[in-house]
């Protein structure tokens, strides 16, 4: 799931090469687009979006009753992945009031630099992994560690030490809508192992982790 901007060709770019990394290990690919039929252009000077987090998060729901219903994927063997505002759709897919209104439900959820304002209040029914830079300027890392938790599935956040939003983009250093977002190979790096193996080994951690 895109961030903000919609699938510009940054975005599509990292979509596109995740997607192949995953294919190459026997693991479909579905890239979700929630703006162009809605004719949206971006949402990144609109605030916390939270109002289109929740409604994508019902965007990932749709497209998971797609999969099923036309045996493309199997019932609970489907996990969802997303970057910023989509990391932060994918934060809410996780939650048991969205688990409890649907049919399908997601295997695990990976938000990538997802915003977590509020989000403490609720609670999680799958597991949810999130990977954060602890630099990240756009998104910041101390409100997703509330979301860790004893009870309910478990919640784990990676937090990279001295890593920006965006780390995922290879592209130079900007500044966009005033955040400053800057590519980190390692990073990037362990974000894809780390869920490549959480998807094989369904061993979801719960806890702090710093990289």
């Amino acid at each position: 799931m895109h961030g903000c901007s919609g699938l510009t060709p940054l975005v599509e770019k990292w979509a596109k090469t995740k997607a192949k990394i995953f294919l190459d290990q026997g693991i479909g690919v579905l890239i979700l687009d929630s703006f162009k039929t809605r004719q949206v252009d971006s949402l990144c000077d609109t605030g916390t979006n939270y109002h289109w987090g929740w409604r994508r998060s019902e965007d990932a729901y749709s497209a998971l009753d797609y999969l099923i219903e036309n045996k493309l994927a199997v019932s609970n063997q489907v996990s969802v992945m997303g970057r910023s505002n989509g990391g932060t759709a994918v934060v809410m897919t996780a939650t048991l009031k969205m688990v409890r209104g649907h049919q399908n439900y997601f295997a695990a959820a990976f938000a990538v630099s997802p915003g977590c304002y509020a989000l403490d209040r609720e609670k999680y029914a799958i597991p949810l992994t999130i990977f954060i830079g602890d630099k990240d300027t756009v998104t910041v890392s101390e409100l997703c560690k509330s979301l860790v938790r004893p009870t309910g599935a478990p919640v784990q956040m990676i937090e990279f030490k001295g890593v920006y939003h965006g780390y995922e983009d290879k592209t130079a250093t900007y500044i966009f809508h005033g955040g400053h977002l800057e590519y980190n190979a390692k990073a990037d790096k362990e974000t894809v192992e780390r869920t490549l193996a959480l998807i094989k080994s369904k061993n979801y951690q719960r806890g702090l982790e710093y990289r």
